[in-house]
């Protein structure tokens, strides 16, 4: 005979309240949450868990400087096997605008920077003509006043991957939380299916040692699933939701922000900005590269985008920012990426980076939603009750059954209330493994034991893991009498 399941007895009774695992053994599978977002779009959120006094701490002005550029410099062979586009990527074009700083500062200024020969729309629909290995024509230079808006929306991205230190490029995008730094998906995750790095310390218009604007430590790190499993360059992005200062304030609210724009045309004139760290650049200081488009590259659509410019590592994850041509508002469309390994095989000085299309969008949406969805906390699914409603008279001794899957192990609680919000029934909190469970409840009030009144009762299920990651969810059942 086959195998068959048996359903368990109860492992906790509580004055009404019967809780019983359903089906032992049997777990369900971890995935992202967010049902706004279809699978191939879904991102993959980590909450960083951070000690803010301690991330502080470790950053030294030492550890900043001999910290390693991140640098993905790669074969061609790697970009040129990726699979099909993903369903659903390409999509209408959509832009969320920037911001001015609204905090006053005495140490932060602004200032217009015009990008040279910036796209206009007649303009737009014209196509790359330099062939792919040719050298992009650009031009280059160094950014002094970082303090300046929107300079100083700009700036290097600190981290650890197990005991090694490493730096990359950032900037602030506008979101509705107002807490947002885009980057590159290699500056959060090896893209391995491994996990996420750890102590992010975000320093916008960093300058030759200086914080002008403070130092942020990241709360929350999103990329694509695409980059973090499957190493895929055309998805390599990835943000940052930052803690607010010790004054409360955000840090869209002190530096100003970038817009960000999605489904664009990639014939545009860049200006790609950063922070290079490897040779002959040492990191302290933030420079530009401004290019046309000058080719796709070899991957299947969407291919990512070459330009000109001679950033070395550490500079990736910073921002492509194109302007409006009508309102010289800067947004950014892409982040430096990758380069090739080159031996006189025409890539020297050339920047890749990728198309923003719905699954970037994704990322800034579950970034800059609220709050984050964190795709580690423990996920509380497959929630129903029922009968509903229920009859817990004598003669009938009805109960209803709350059932529910838990994803991970989990402190979990339930309570239920009546409509003036008085708990009448509950279950203390209870470490549990990844199962399916259901929580009977006959009627009866916790303290007097006599079933309650008749009406609506609403109950909530919260669960906490041991990284104090906390899910929850609500139902409401009808008691009849």
């Amino acid at each position: 005979m086959g195998n068959s399941i048996r359903r368990r007895a109860a492992v906790l009774f509580t004055a009404g309240l019967l809780l019983a695992s359903l089906f032992p053994g049997l777990a369900s599978q971890a995935g992202a949450r967010g049902a706004s977002f279809a699978p191939a779009l879904r991102p993959v959120t980590r909450h960083l868990d951070p000690d803010e006094r301690a991330i502080k701490q470790f950053w030294t002005k030492d550890r900043m400087r001999s910290a390693e550029p991140l640098d993905a410099t790669i074969d061609a062979s790697e970009v040129a096997s990726l699979g099909p586009k993903i369903a659903g990527d390409a999509g209408e074009p959509v832009s969320v605008a920037g911001s001015a700083p609204v905090v006053p500062s005495e140490r932060l200024g602004t200032r217009t920077l015009n990008l040279a020969g910036a796209t206009t729309t007649e303009e737009s629909t014209r196509s790359a003509t330099v062939p792919p290995g040719a050298p992009i024509p650009y031009t280059a230079g160094e950014i002094a006043d970082t303090e300046v808006f929107p300079n100083v929306t700009h700036g290097k991205l600190f981290f650890q991957a197990g005991t090694w230190s490493y730096v990359c490029s950032g900037t602030v995008v506008g979101s509705e939380t107002l807490d947002v730094v885009w980057t590159a998906g290699h500056c959060v995750t090896e893209g391995d299916g491994t996990g996420f790095f750890k102590n992010f310390l975000f320093v916008p218009g960093y300058n030759d040692g200086t914080a002008p604007a403070g130092e942020w430590v990241a709360e929350y790190a999103v990329t694509t699933t695409q980059w973090k499993n499957n190493t895929d360059f055309r998805y390599d992005v990835a943000a940052l939701t930052m803690a607010p200062n010790g004054s409360g304030e955000e840090i869209e609210e002190v530096v100003g922000a970038r817009g960000i724009s999605f489904n664009q045309d990639p014939d545009q004139t860049y200006r790609s900005i950063g922070h290079p760290a490897a040779p002959p650049f040492d990191g302290e200081n933030m420079f530009y590269c401004d290019s046309g488009l000058g080719y796709l590259d070899f991957s299947p659509s969407p291919a990512p985008m070459a330009i000109g410019c001679d950033m070395t590592g550490g500079s990736s994850g910073g921002g492509w920012i194109v302007e409006d041509a009508e309102t010289g508002d800067g947004f950014v469309h892409s982040v430096n990426s990758y380069g090739y390994e080159t031996d006189g095989n025409g890539y020297e000085d050339t920047m890749f980076g990728p198309q923003l299309g719905n699954v970037a969008a994704a990322v800034h949406e579950a970034a800059g939603g609220e709050p984050p969805p964190d795709t580690t906390a423990p996920r509380l699914t497959r929630v129903s009750d029922g009968p509903d409603p229920f009859t817990p008279l004598r003669r009938t001794r009805r109960k209803t059954t709350i059932k529910f899957t838990l994803n991970e192990k989990a402190d979990v609680r339930l309570t239920i209330k009546n409509r003036s919000g008085t708990t009448v029934a509950k279950l203390p909190t209870t470490r549990l493994n990844p199962n399916r469970y259901g929580i009977v409840w006959n009627g009866r009030h916790m303290r007097t034991n006599k079933v309650v009144k008749a009406g609506t009762y609403t109950y909530k299920i919260k669960a906490k893991d041991l990284a104090a990651n906390a899910a929850s969810k609500s139902g409401k059942v009808t008691l009849k009498r």
